[in-house]
């Protein structure tokens, strides 16, 4: 449990301090201000889950639960949203209403997160959560925004050559990998009853904060 808490807390100062150092480097530059906002809802999201694990009794591992359902709705509308003008600093028609459509239904789940997240109970002191009707809404949501905005960057890594396109690859690859482990760990392994791994959720996000420094360092991503 220990070692879950640290983890947690790892992750979360990791995804802050790198959405910060973006920021800073180019404060007035688009990409960077929309990549520090990604960042940071990871970083609430992995608070969140530390809070959860932090306590013991089912009514407020419920309300911190939902919590984390609350910033993961808007990790898909905050990653279109920066993708939708990474790195051409251009955002069209189509996208730009598109973000605020992905943004309502965010805020629309925000407020239904109850039928997300229905009851938590403990099984030899491990949280168990009981899902509600809305989780495979959530989930369809969250996979089908976050492929499409990983479609965009493949698109958009077509038309760029040289270092711009290793940018957007490794960007690419980095959340890729991270949605599929997310997917498995946190939604089709519990609708077959395995509910332990969820623990290790935190860790399936590590990918994007990896792929991102490597590619600041390598290939200057962002401009940095």
């Amino acid at each position: 449990m220990l070692a879950n808490h640290i983890v947690s807390v790892f992750i979360s100062l990791l995804y802050a301090g790198i959405g910060f150092f973006v920021l800073l480097r180019d404060p007035e530059n688009i990409v960077n201000k929309r990549f520090c906002i990604v960042a940071n809802i990871f970083c609430l999201w992995a608070s969140f889950i530390f809070f959860t694990h932090l306590t013991i009794d089912p009514v407020l591992a419920t309300f911190r639960l939902r919590l984390v359902f609350c910033a993961a709705t808007f990790i898909p509308s905050t990653f279109f949203f920066f993708t939708s003008v990474f790195p051409d600093k251009k955002e069209g028609f189509i996208n730009r209403h598109l973000s605020m459509l992905f943004l309502v239904i965010s805020i629309i789940l925000v407020f239904f997160s109850s039928h997300i997240v229905e009851s938590v109970s403990f099984v030899k002191q491990l949280p168990q959560p009981r899902y509600g009707r809305l989780f495979p809404i959530f989930w369809f949501y969250f996979i089908t925004c976050m492929a499409y905005s990983l479609y965009i960057l493949y698109r958009k890594s077509i038309c760029y050559y040289g270092i711009k396109r290793l940018q957007i690859q490794y960007l690419y690859f980095g959340v890729a990998t991270s949605v599929f482990l997310g997917v498995i760990t946190n939604f089709l392994l519990p609708i077959l009853g395995v509910w332990q791994v969820e623990r290790f959720v935190p860790l399936m996000s590590v990918p994007i904060p990896l792929a991102v420094a490597y590619a600041i360092v390598k290939y200057h991503l962002m401009d940095i």
